[in-house]
């Protein structure tokens, strides 16, 4: 994934589940 954790990506089929990019921590 080549969006930054700041800027608000979509939600990828594949990767949703496993790190919340969304949350800090």
């Amino acid at each position: 994934a080549s969006f930054r954790e700041d800027a608000p990506r979509p939600p990828v089929p594949g990767e949703e589940g496993e790190a919340p990019r969304c949350n800090p921590g």
